[in-house]
């Protein structure tokens, strides 16, 4: 009698087992707004000052693994996409994508990591918080324009620190993820761009 109930339980252990790993389960997608391939680098301005892009910040919001999106509807709630997940953080990922755009976009800029104690005088800073970066899914699909909120300062010696908050909108090429991504990419370029010198 041992015997028969110690198989049934082992072929119960055995039949769950099966019936949990015979079960896909979806896998994330991770994304990147890096480009694999790179884009050549301007000559800098003979007379090109120093940017020191402290690392950038993110709204509490969007400060996850998940890509986040505005759900469809007039709610406008914050969700995020359960199985698209950023390959680095959104603030890495914009980070390197701003200092980048910089590079390609602001030739009157030599853009620096901020060192660990304070920069040269004689150099500028640059802060950035994304406030806004997302935009609406519906069904799975982008649906709409893609908005990019941030507050910038600026500071250069011998200067007034600047502050400005920075908006720009786009369209997707498609509506997939993969396109959310790269126009969220084309929008920190059009950032780097509003840059003044």
């Amino acid at each position: 009698m041992k015997t028969i109930l110690r198989t049934a339980a082992a072929l119960a252990a055995v039949s769950c087992l099966a019936g949990c790993l015979g079960a896909p389960t979806p896998s994330s997608t991770l994304h990147t707004m890096s480009r694999f391939q790179a884009e050549p680098v301007p000559e800098r301005d003979a007379d090109a000052v120093d940017l020191f892009l402290h690392p950038v910040s993110v709204a509490p919001q969007l400060d996850r693994s998940q890509i986040v999106v505005v759900s469809p509807g007039d709610e406008g709630i914050l969700v995020p996409l359960p199985l698209d997940r950023w390959a680095s953080s959104l603030k890495d990922e914009a980070a390197h994508e701003l200092w980048v755009a910089i590079e390609r976009e602001r030739t009157a800029y030599r853009v620096r990591p901020v060192p660990t104690r304070t920069p040269p005088a004689d150099a500028a800073t640059l802060r950035v918080v994304l406030l806004h970066a997302e935009g609406a899914f519906a069904e799975g699909r982008v649906a709409g324009s893609v908005h990019l909120v941030a507050d910038c300062t600026l500071t250069r010696p011998g200067q007034s620190e600047r502050h400005w908050v920075a908006r720009f909108t786009r369209t997707p090429d498609a509506p997939t993820v993969s396109a959310y991504v790269d126009t969220l990419r084309d929008l920190l370029a059009d950032l780097a761009a509003s840059i003044p010198d």
